[in-house]
């Protein structure tokens, strides 16, 4: 797995031709698996595949062209969430995308990692300093508090033992659920 409870060796290749017919992108930026489906995160939206099955695909487009800069994915509580740069994030369930950013909830629209940590959603952002979590309800924002020669800026964050990994641009930060600490070469 990835850190995420992400099983890569699992999934079969994706094919580029795939990506084309679908009207996306050859690149993909995150993959989730929940409930027996394969989703991957593509710059215009959502490729889903069954798991066994890697020639049915079908195209989740996400609307309002909120699907550019998608760039994380991952289920939680029954629904899969994604991240994107300028737009929050949106949850997807199973039939339509519901929006959550700065005006509803978020304390920033940048979006660049999701983990699920203590059964709450972690959002980090390129406008930390800190991460916005979601316990099903409500958002709560928890400011890192770090040194400032530390650049904030959350690029993924993965779920440790006690805690969530941070890469940051120059440095590795640990939320313990309370607490940040910076770590740096």
């Amino acid at each position: 797995t990835d850190g995420k409870g992400r099983a890569h060796d699992a999934i079969h290749p994706i094919q580029i031709q795939q990506l084309s017919r679908a009207g996306g992108p050859s690149e993909i930026s995150s993959i989730a698996v929940q409930n027996g489906r394969v989703f991957a995160a593509t710059g215009i939206g959502i490729l889903q595949w069954a798991e066994g099955s890697p020639t049915q695909v079908k195209f989740l487009r996400l609307g309002d062209n909120k699907s550019v800069n998608l760039t994380d994915l991952t289920p939680y509580r029954g629904s899969l969430w994604s991240a994107h740069l300028n737009h929050g994030v949106a949850q997807w369930t199973g039939d339509s995308f519901q929006w959550r950013d700065f005006g509803n909830g978020l304390s920033f629209d940048d979006s660049t990692a999701l983990v699920v940590f203590r059964d709450q959603l972690a959002v980090g952002s390129l406008r930390g300093p800190g991460l916005d979590l979601f316990d099903g309800r409500q958002w709560t924002k928890v400011a890192m508090n770090l040194p400032n020669q530390f650049d904030c800026d959350v690029i993924d964050m993965a779920v440790g033992t006690n805690g969530i990994w941070i890469l940051m641009r120059q440095a590795v930060a640990f939320f313990d659920g309370s607490t940040f600490q910076a770590w740096s070469a």
